[in-house]
Protein backbone atom coordinates (compact mmCIF):
# COMPACT_ATOMS: atom_id res chain seq x y z
CA UNK A 1 0.00 0.00 0.00
CA UNK A 2 1.05 3.43 -0.72
CA UNK A 3 2.48 5.61 2.01
CA UNK A 4 -0.72 8.00 1.08
CA UNK A 5 -3.51 5.98 1.05
CA UNK A 6 -1.85 4.35 4.46
CA UNK A 7 -1.72 7.62 6.48
CA UNK A 8 -5.24 8.66 5.33
CA UNK A 9 -6.14 5.34 6.13
CA UNK A 10 -4.86 5.40 9.93
CA UNK A 11 -6.23 8.97 9.97
CA UNK A 12 -9.65 7.74 8.91
CA UNK A 13 -9.70 4.27 10.86
CA UNK A 14 -8.24 4.66 13.87
CA UNK A 15 -7.76 8.21 15.37
CA UNK A 16 -7.18 11.71 14.10
CA UNK A 17 -3.56 12.04 13.48
CA UNK A 18 -2.42 8.23 13.38
CA UNK A 19 -1.65 9.47 9.60
CA UNK A 20 0.46 12.24 10.38
CA UNK A 21 2.23 10.08 13.26
CA UNK A 22 3.10 7.45 10.09
CA UNK A 23 4.48 10.15 8.14
CA UNK A 24 6.93 11.71 10.84
CA UNK A 25 4.77 14.59 11.15
CA UNK A 26 5.24 14.10 15.00
CA UNK A 27 3.42 17.51 16.06
CA UNK A 28 0.96 17.81 13.77
CA UNK A 29 -0.22 14.67 14.66
CA UNK A 30 -0.15 15.57 18.23
CA UNK A 31 -1.80 19.04 17.81
CA UNK A 32 -4.89 16.88 16.19
CA UNK A 33 -4.76 14.08 18.33
CA UNK A 34 -5.31 16.53 21.06
CA UNK A 35 -7.99 18.73 19.66
CA UNK A 36 -9.86 15.72 18.78
CA UNK A 37 -9.98 14.08 22.54
CA UNK A 38 -11.06 17.23 23.84
CA UNK A 39 -14.03 17.76 21.62
CA UNK A 40 -14.76 14.30 21.92
CA UNK A 41 -14.79 14.62 26.03
CA UNK A 42 -16.81 18.07 25.97
CA UNK A 43 -19.38 16.22 23.06
CA UNK A 44 -19.73 13.23 25.42
CA UNK A 45 -20.34 15.31 28.42
CA UNK A 46 -23.97 15.04 28.45
CA UNK A 47 -24.26 11.88 27.60
CA UNK A 48 -22.22 10.85 30.37
CA UNK A 49 -24.05 12.95 32.51
CA UNK A 50 -27.23 12.01 32.08
CA UNK A 51 -26.28 8.14 32.20
CA UNK A 52 -24.34 8.72 35.65
CA UNK A 53 -27.85 10.53 37.10
CA UNK A 54 -29.76 7.46 35.75
CA UNK A 55 -27.75 4.79 37.35
CA UNK A 56 -27.78 6.89 40.78
CA UNK A 57 -31.73 6.19 40.25
CA UNK A 58 -31.09 2.86 39.89
CA UNK A 59 -29.03 2.76 42.71
CA UNK A 60 -31.52 4.36 45.15
CA UNK A 61 -34.56 2.55 44.05
CA UNK A 62 -35.80 5.70 42.39
CA UNK A 63 -36.42 4.04 39.08
CA UNK A 64 -35.82 0.38 37.83
CA UNK A 65 -34.09 -0.78 35.29
CA UNK A 66 -36.09 -1.31 32.21
CA UNK A 67 -37.29 -0.63 29.00
CA UNK A 68 -38.34 2.64 29.47
CA UNK A 69 -35.15 3.59 31.47
CA UNK A 70 -32.90 2.76 28.26
CA UNK A 71 -35.22 4.60 26.01
CA UNK A 72 -34.94 7.55 28.10
CA UNK A 73 -31.44 7.65 27.64
CA UNK A 74 -31.61 6.66 23.87
CA UNK A 75 -33.25 9.65 24.15
CA UNK A 76 -30.71 11.78 25.44
CA UNK A 77 -28.26 10.18 23.02
CA UNK A 78 -30.69 11.19 20.08
CA UNK A 79 -31.17 14.52 21.09
CA UNK A 80 -27.24 15.52 21.16
CA UNK A 81 -26.84 14.10 17.51
CA UNK A 82 -29.52 15.74 16.33
CA UNK A 83 -28.42 19.56 16.95
CA UNK A 84 -24.89 18.72 17.06
CA UNK A 85 -23.22 20.65 19.58
CA UNK A 86 -20.02 23.04 18.22
CA UNK A 87 -17.85 19.85 19.96
CA UNK A 88 -19.41 17.37 17.85
CA UNK A 89 -18.87 19.67 14.83
CA UNK A 90 -14.86 20.24 15.61
CA UNK A 91 -14.68 16.16 16.30
CA UNK A 92 -16.21 15.61 13.03
CA UNK A 93 -14.15 18.76 11.34
CA UNK A 94 -10.91 17.37 13.00
CA UNK A 95 -11.67 13.60 11.70
CA UNK A 96 -12.37 15.30 7.73
CA UNK A 97 -9.26 17.69 8.19
CA UNK A 98 -6.98 14.54 9.36
CA UNK A 99 -7.63 12.74 6.72
CA UNK A 100 -7.23 15.20 3.79
CA UNK A 101 -4.00 16.54 5.52
CA UNK A 102 -2.65 12.76 5.28
CA UNK A 103 -3.40 12.36 2.18
CA UNK A 104 -1.38 15.59 0.91
CA UNK A 105 1.06 16.00 2.90
CA UNK A 106 2.29 12.07 2.11
CA UNK A 107 1.99 13.08 -1.20
CA UNK A 108 4.64 16.06 -1.34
Amino acid sequence: MKSAAKAMMLSALVVPGAGQWYLQLRTMAAAMFIVYLAALIVALEPVMSASVHLAEQIQTGERELNADLVASLHGIVSDELRSPSAAILVLIGTWLLSIVHAWFAARR
